[in-house]
C-alpha cells in the first residue's frame, strides 16, 4: 500500500465513524423501501424517498425525503441520450445557461483510488463562473452511477432546478430517479435530533 492509499484509507475510515449515526438516522427517515444494487451502488426507494451508498465506500451517501421525486426504470437508447446530453450540458455551462451544475459520473468501479480513471466530476457556479472538473468528459458508454444536480436551461433540465440521478445495469435494466429541488429536503443539512 502507497503513502496516498494508506491516507486516503485513514480518511475513509474517520468519515465513516464521524457519519455513521448521521447516515443511520437519514436511513430510519427514508424508511424501508426496495433496496436494488448494481455492484457499484446500493439504492433504497420508499413511500417517503430514497438513499443510495457506494457499497465499497458506504460513507459516500445521499439521501432524500419529498413528494415529487419520481423514478422509473429506462432502456439503452434513453440511457445512452441521457448521459451524452448530460456530458454535453456540462461542458457548454455558462454564466448565461446555468446558476449552478454539479456532476458525478462513475463508468466502472476504479472510483475511489488515487487515479479516479473512471470517474468524470465537473462543478460550475454562475458567481465564480469557472468551470472545475476532473476526468475524461468523453462520452465512454453508458456509465454505472450518474448524479447532476444542476440549475440550468440546458436540457436535461431545460429550466428547471433537478437533481437527476441515474443507475445502470440494475439486472438488465437502468434507473432514473429525478428530484425537483422545490420537493426535496436536503438532509444533509439536517442537524441529528439531541438524545436524552
Amino acid at each position: 500500500m502507497t503513502d496516498e492509499e494508506r491516507i486516503l484509507a485513514e480518511k475513509r475510515e474517520e468519515t465513516r465513524r464521524l457519519f455513521a449515526d448521521k447516515i443511520a438516522w437519514m436511513k430510519r427517515l427514508v424508511g424501508t423501501g426496495i433496496e436494488i444494487s448494481n455492484g457499484l451502488v446500493r439504492v433504497c426507494l420508499s413511500a417517503h424517498g430514497g438513499w443510495y451508498e457506494f457499497q465499497d465506500v458506504p460513507e459516500e451517501f445521499s439521501a432524500w425525503v419529498g413528494t415529487g421525486t419520481t423514478h422509473r426504470f429506462i432502456g439503452e437508447l434513453e440511457a445512452k441520450a441521457l448521459t451524452q446530453m448530460v456530458l454535453e450540458s456540462s461542458l457548454r455551462a455558462n454564466k448565461q445557461n446555468t446558476r449552478k451544475l454539479q456532476l458525478f459520473v462513475a463508468y466502472g468501479t476504479d472510483v475511489w483510488t488515487v487515479s479516479h480513471k473512471d470517474v468524470y466530476v465537473c462543478v460550475f457556479d454562475a458567481e465564480t463562473a469557472i468551470p472545475r472538473s476532473g476526468g475524461d468528459p468523453a462520452y465512454r458508454g453508458i456509465p454505472l452511477f450518474l448524479k447532476l444536480k444542476a440549475e440550468s436551461t440546458l436540457p436535461p433540465l431545460n429550466g428547471e432546478a433537478k437533481i437527476i440521478i441515474f443507475f445502470s445495469k440494475i439486472g438488465d435494466q437502468n434507473l432514473l430517479v429525478e428530484i425537483p429541488y422545490s420537493q426535496a429536503a436536503d438532509l444533509s443539512k439536517v442537524s441529528l435530533p439531541t438524545i436524552h
